[in-house]
């Protein structure tokens, strides 16, 4: 879905965030004790003020879930985005198959920028250690690695 407008950028350059719905782990089966850290319309917005352009919600299935790296590349990337540079981080994995960055770049088909681990604090910054930091309650320090403030229902 379109979130913001193309800020004068035209079809040049289009920043544009692939997300998946439902979480990859609900839809094979291993959501027991996963935490989702934003709705889907949250993450639209936290996007939309970083400056996205578009989001694009694929839907994660079984069939989808069976694609390899490749044919995720091939396929949604370059075949229905019309991706030519991906932006991914460091330990980001692609497909059933799990091929990594570097992988997908030396197919020499979409240029891949690799970003590399990020720190607050001296805080390894990841999903995983901000669910940790929730579950033992510590929000205030869970804030700081995501850099806003998390909205609670009342």
């Amino acid at each position: 879905r379109d979130v913001a407008p193309s800020r004068g950028l035209g079809d040049v350059y289009k920043r544009q965030v692939l997300t998946f719905e439902p979480h990859p782990r609900i839809t094979l089966g291993k959501a027991e004790g996963l935490r989702l850290l934003t709705t889907l319309d949250e993450k639209t917005a936290l996007l939309e003020e970083l400056g996205v352009d578009n989001v694009i919600v694929i839907p994660f299935d079984r069939a989808f879930s069976a694609l390899s790296g490749e044919e995720f590349a091939d396929d949604y990337l370059i075949g229905k985005v019309g991706a030519e540079t991906l932006v991914a981080g460091y330990n980001h994995r692609f497909g059933h198959d799990r091929i990594d960055c570097d992988t997908l770049a030396a197919s020499g088909r979409l240029r891949v920028v690799k970003v590399g681990p990020c720190r607050v604090d001296g805080e390894h910054v990841s999903s995983t250690v901000i669910r940790r930091l929730l579950d033992e309650g510590k929000t205030a320090e869970a804030e700081l690695l995501l850099g806003y403030s998390l909205q609670t229902e009342k």
